[in-house]
């Protein structure tokens, strides 16, 4: 089913996607009217997709037959990608599915850090950095900790402690306390593409980044919180430089900041 033939342009709105019927693989289609349809997001954008009680659903943008990635991004845009049944491999690229005709690019295994998927299956609505392959989108493969190198997408699951490092993106997991050591420097980023800063942060727990510098060079910085906050707070008392004046709040419109805090 084609939902919409023109392009499409998702403004810091929510674009939920949820069936009725039972039992159906729902396949819709969106911004394909033309070869040179696009679907830009700009502002903190979300797409939902919920297949409810249907075995099935999976959104495809664009034409079949786009000589390039028919997903385009104007300005400081983030795409919260969020499919209702969650992230895990079990759902995102198997149940519920999103299809780019012309592909999204990758760079060290994800997408651009301005697209992002938010669990909303648990109890946090954790998110997480993307990857994009055969079975659409799907969550990036991480290394734990920050031992692997300036490429890496590193998750952090424990307190932290280090001193000069380099990431390509940096996940922190709720109540995790991250230290960059006094008069030390952890690069994100690979001082071209946008460099992706995530802080999950559910219930009461606090995650915190201290001490150190936190740097993202010349490349833009993206820094993304969950919504969930029940009490406690994510805090930084480190100095944290993006490479661009902005950041975005994972859930809410984008919020400017001066190019330190």
């Amino acid at each position: 089913m084609r939902l919409w033939g023109p392009a499409v342009w998702l403004n810091g709105g929510r674009l939920n996607l949820a069936p009725a019927g039972s039992g159906q693989d729902v396949a819709l289609t969106a911004a394909s009217g033309s070869t040179d349809a696009t679907f830009t997001y700009s502002g903190a954008a979300t797409l939902d997709l919920a297949k409810g009680a249907n075995t099935s659903l999976t959104l495809t943008l664009g034409n079949s037959a786009a000589s390039e990635s028919v997903l385009t991004r104007a300005g400081s845009g983030v795409l919260i990608v969020e499919p209702t049944n969650g992230t895990s491999p079990a759902n995102l690229g198997a149940a519920e599915r999103l299809f780019v005709n012309g592909g999204v690019p990758t760079h060290n295994g994800m997408v651009g850090a301005s697209i992002v998927g938010r669990d909303s299956d648990d109890s946090g609505n954790t998110g997480d950095f993307l990857t994009y392959g055969a079975n659409g989108f799907t969550v990036a493969n991480y290394t734990d900790g920050l031992g692997g190198g300036a490429d890496s997408i590193a998750n952090l699951t424990a307190t932290t402690a280090t001193d000069n490092a380099s990431v390509y993106a940096l996940r922190v997991n709720s109540g995790v306390l991250l230290n960059v050591n006094v008069g030390k420097t952890l690069t994100v980023g690979d001082g071209t593409r946008p460099a992706g800063l995530m802080l999950n942060k559910t219930g009461k727990t606090t995650t915190v980044v201290s001490s150190g510098t936190l740097d993202f060079g010349t490349s833009e910085g993206i820094v993304l919180f969950n919504g969930i906050n029940t009490g406690g707070a994510i805090q930084n008392h480190c100095l944290l430089v993006l490479g661009r004046p902005e950041r975005h709040h994972f859930c809410r419109a984008p919020l400017r900041v001066p190019r330190s805090i």
